[in-house]
């Protein structure tokens, strides 16, 4: 899904609001001058490391109409194995996955209730990973821009 996001270098998580709706806050990282990188005693030499600064772009992910979310830290996840997607890289639609599975399974009484189909979303950043299961697609705006 092409969007916003896809303008930045890469995107960490601000916060995340919840109030009737869905608010994730993303800022943009910019690529820094070319450093050597120290990891646990370990040298990577010529990276080029992602910041933030004044100058970042903050962008808001809104979900209005959701069924179900979660949060992921990004380092604690690796593949996800038979997913299909359609992907920008930061923001992903999703037509099959383990987390939809579970929430169709597991909450699916939403489709007597509300008549109506859901999609998963799936909002990347550096550090967390959040997927959203929502009736419509999000709005994405700059917020300082």
């Amino acid at each position: 899904m092409k969007s916003l996001l896809d303008n930045g270098q890469s995107w960490v998580l601000n916060r995340i609001e919840y109030a009737g709706g869905l608010d994730i806050f993303l800022q943009e990282l910019k690529r820094g001058p070319k450093a050597d990188a120290n990891i646990d005693g370990s040298t990577i030499e010529n990276v080029y490391p992602l910041l933030a600064d004044e100058g970042s772009l903050v962008t808001r992910v809104t979900f209005s109409d959701i069924l179900a979310w979660q949060c992921l830290n990004e380092s604690a996840t690796t593949d996800f194995p038979g997913e299909v997607y359609k992907s920008s890289g930061f923001l992903s639609v999703l037509s099959s996955s383990a987390y939809l599975n579970y929430v169709l399974s597991s909450h699916g009484w939403y489709v007597e209730v509300q008549e109506r189909p859901v999609q998963h979303y799936r909002v990347w950043s550096e550090n967390e990973i959040l997927d959203v299961v929502a009736f419509s697609p999000p709005v994405i705006e700059p917020v300082n821009a």
